[in-house]
């Protein structure tokens, strides 16, 4: 079901677009998708946009930015996925607030596990002093308080950093 969903989204997103090497038409419409909560046809259309763009592209980036912001709804795993990408390919791109932005659409969605996964790497990547990212895990901490599962996965990064002398 899933693979004929994602088939339809990726043709509507060829006609979406003026040409399928369009990839300004391509963005333009996935933002107007995103805008309207349709992730599966902004997924395709902002796939379809970091195919036909060159890595070096200031639109590439941004495009696949676009994607990860679409997938959270979509497939969460696999934005996972494509953040880690961007990450390896755009190490000095790829800023604390991009981690703030994604893990708090992640939390919003309810998506606690991803969101826990997603900050355990940016606080890892920040060196543990990122005040942005201890606050967002605060947030999934409140969020997420009723849900055991969470809470003991948030165990072990909750205390990074801190000593025993209270």
């Amino acid at each position: 079901m899933i693979r004929h969903t994602l088939i339809a989204a990726a043709l509507l997103a060829l006609a979406a677009c003026s040409r399928p090497s369009d990839p300004d038409a391509c963005i333009r419409e996935a933002d107007r998708a995103m805008a309207e909560g349709n992730y599966e046809k902004a997924c395709a259309l902002y796939t379809e946009a970091v195919r036909s763009l060159q890595r070096t592209d200031e639109r590439f980036f941004d495009a696949s930015l676009g994607l990860v912001e679409a997938l959270i709804d979509e497939d969460p795993e696999k934005a996972g996925r494509e953040f880690q990408k961007l990450i390896e390919a755009f190490p000095r791109r790829v800023t604390e607030k991009n981690f703030v932005d994604f893990s708090g659409r992640l939390v919003s969605s309810g998506k606690y596990p991803q969101a826990i996964h997603l900050l355990e790497s940016g606080i890892e990547r920040f060196g543990g002093q990122s005040p942005r990212l201890n606050d967002q895990l605060e947030r999934v901490k409140r969020e997420a308080a009723e849900d055991t599962p969470v809470i003991l996965k948030l165990r072990p990064i909750c205390s990074y950093g801190e000593t025993d002398a209270h």
